[in-house]
């Protein structure tokens, strides 16, 4: 039997010869420089990171050299677990996200030391997409389409997640760190607009600056000292701008585009350093305004209205699940705790409509609780969403009718932090997937998602044309106590404001409304 032969001092004084060129050569976990962002990202000693970055950022690299750090137990930063490291990443995809990216980045960083007789093949499994190293440490392999059991099992000392994860699959790989203690990070260009991650991870992080479970880094394109400016000029140069920030910058932006550009709370939130504490004062006109729903949530929120047509929003009270008797228990007791007069109640006209399973409808269920509403004046039909989004811009603007100020027609105080939240949030719809909205024209809809306040505030402000008013001496319009949708403040001269909110004019002396019984009645003119 032959026997092998035996490699002579020349071949192996060859082969080290070949190993310290390729070391010299390839970059690998020694020789890795990490800039700025990187190091920021490596040094951070919270369980949650984020590293979001423009493309060619440095992400994806930072992402698998920390995991190679993790399970090579060589991490500068961080002291590593006494046993063997337990590591998962998940990707967008096996095909594309690990065999094209992931893969070759590991083959390429990851010292051959570390591998199973230094070996990829030994340490490499395809059946389970597993990497276990000569230390007994391991890194499994998954990807965003994998079905959700997939994801449980045991438990893991880390958790990377290459492009941001669906929030289940977050959920579930979290739930395999409680046991260890162990860490997770996101490394993502943010494509997607005001996703999840920017409300429950981005958002927090960036407004308090002192949150302690999470980091967020952020890196620019040209924090990559081996881009060229030039280069990412010529690329970036054909993006529109909402792309161009998110592929440059690593900035979350809104798809579709925000519905209120102008909208800003450093303008429109009332400032009690500049403007004192918002009072009520006797010559204002108190509305309310609602927009309903059940699951979606139920907005209520209460405007002023001063003489001069100028209006804030002081109050809102934004719940889900929340039924009709309950609704008008909470909103009579916020008004008697605070002595405040309500002039007129509106909101969305379908609260006209009769439910099926109860023969009454919402505004007739209010009305038993008394709770008064009048929404005939708000518009209806094709083209009502516009006028409202309309009028939501009219009343931003500056009013330019005074000189000792620059307030706008309309501000709301701190404590609406719902209907703040939804105003900057609310954006156009856009198509399904990337392909249509390259191929097709904007969509002219709103995204119907987080949009309560912003709708209780358009019906409000689509009542009538314009909501100034006189407190001078004059007629007045006889608004019946029982009926409650129209308090009286001052003495307002009667100037057709009422008539302008009903089809049928009524006149000063008409009752606006036909009341057969306490727990029974309708608006006129409305069939």
């Amino acid at each position: 039997m032959a026997t092998k032969e035996q490699p002579t001092i020349a071949d192996m004084l060859g082969k080290l010869g070949d190993t310290l060129v390729t070391t010299a050569y390839l970059p690998n976990l020694s020789r890795y420089e990490p800039h700025k962002k990187q190091q920021k990202f490596h040094m951070s000693q919270k369980k949650g990171r984020l590293y979001i970055g423009g493309n060619r950022a440095g992400k994806t690299i930072a992402d698998v050299l920390e995991c190679i750090m993790w399970i090579t137990k060589t991490h500068p930063h961080r002291k590593m677990p006494n046993e063997p490291v337990r590591g998962r990443l998940v990707c967008v995809d096996f095909i594309n996200g690990l065999g094209k990216i992931i893969l070759p980045l590991f083959k390429q960083w990851l010292p051959k030391k570390y591998l199973i007789d230094g070996q990829w093949e030994k340490s490499w499994n395809k059946e389970s997409k597993t990497l276990t190293l000569e230390n007994g440490s391991f890194i499994e392999f998954m990807s965003y389409d994998q079905d959700l059991d997939k994801f449980a099992g045991t438990s893991r000392h880390f958790v990377a997640f290459d492009e941001e994860p669906p929030k289940h699959i977050f959920n579930e790989c979290r739930a395999r760190l409680i046991d260890t203690g162990g860490s997770w990070w996101i490394s993502m260009t943010p494509l997607d607009g005001l996703t999840w991650v920017y409300e429950d991870i981005y958002e927090p992080v960036v407004e308090s600056k002192t949150n302690a479970k999470f980091d967020v880094i952020q890196a620019d394109m040209l924090d990559n000292p081996h881009i060229s400016r030039e280069e990412a000029e010529e690329y970036l140069s054909g993006l529109d701008p909402q792309e161009r920030s998110a592929r440059e910058k690593g900035q979350f932006v809104q798809l579709g585009g925000r519905v209120f550009k102008n909208f800003n709370p450093e303008v429109h939130r009332w400032n009690e350093e500049t403007q004192g504490v918002f009072t009520l004062t006797p010559d204002m006109r108190v509305y309310t305004s609602i927009d309903i729903g059940w699951a979606h949530p139920t907005a209520w929120l209460w405007h002023a209205v001063e003489p001069n047509g100028r209006i804030t929003t002081f109050h809102e009270m934004v719940e889900s699940f929340v039924d009709i008797q309950s609704w008008a228990q909470k909103i009579k007791e916020f008004e008697s705790e605070n002595n405040i007069k309500v002039y007129l109640r509106t909101g969305d006209p379908a609260l006209r409509q009769t439910r099926s399973n109860t023969g009454v409808s919402d505004i007739q269920e209010y009305a038993r609780h008394g709770i008064f509403l009048a929404v005939e004046g708000v518009p209806t039909g094709p083209g009502s969403v516009n006028i409202g989004l309309v009028k939501i811009e009219q009343y931003m603007k500056p009013d330019t009718r005074y000189s000792e100020d620059d307030r706008p027609y309309w501000q709301y105080t701190a404590n609406c932090t719902t209907l703040e939240h939804q105003m900057l949030r609310l954006r156009w719809a856009t198509y399904a997937s990337k392909k249509m909205q390259f191929e097709n024209a904007p969509k002219g809809t709103i995204h119907k998602k987080d949009d309560d306040a912003p709708d209780s505030l358009r019906y409000f402000f689509t009542l009538q044309p314009d909501l100034a008013f006189s407190t001078a001496t004059g007629s007045k319009v006889n608004m019946p106590d029982r009926v409650g949708a129209v308090k009286q403040v001052g003495t307002p001269v009667y100037d057709n404001v009422v008539q302008s909110m009903f089809r049928e004019p009524v006149s000063p002396a008409q009752s606006l409304f036909k009341v057969n019984d306490v727990s029974e009645w309708d608006m006129e003119g409305v069939g």
